[in-house]
């Protein structure tokens, strides 16, 4: 059974995929520096017809829309396929929809036994989270 939190995972990752898309796309230099320094500190990109903030901070992006709604890729920026239960514990909140870190563990334990996403850990920090199985 597909619950709102399966719902919000998916468009989730979704958003996670174009964003980090977007950013790449206008900082290739970024794809091969997992310390970002090549990315500047702030500023914006447009993802069809919306502006989105970005701050960088560590190994990591946050990204902001023009309705507050956050995805902070924290580690694995070349990693759009890569999440976390922190990452969407920080979105929901930001969407009015909030769950506790708790809450998402226990549902993505859930979906990495029905099959539908992988505990990876992530390429350049060793991160625990999940890639939607293939």
């Amino acid at each position: 059974m597909i619950t709102e939190n399966d719902k919000l995972i998916n468009n989730f990752v979704l958003l996670q995929k174009r964003l980090l898309a977007e950013i790449l796309s206008k900082y290739p230099e970024c794809k091969s520096d997992r310390f970002l320094i090549a990315l500047p500190k702030k500023g914006q990109i447009l993802m069809g017809s919306e502006y989105w903030q970005f701050r960088r901070h560590g190994a990591g992006i946050e990204f902001t829309s023009v309705h507050s709604e956050v995805v902070d890729v924290h580690v694995g920026v070349t990693e759009p396929d890569f999440f976390d239960a922190y990452r969407l514990s920080l979105y929901a909140a930001s969407i009015k929809k909030p769950h506790s870190l708790e809450e998402f563990e226990k549902r993505l334990e859930k979906i990495g036994k029905l099959g539908k996403i992988v505990a990876v850990r992530d390429s350049s920090w060793g991160h625990k989270g999940y890639k939607v199985s293939s």
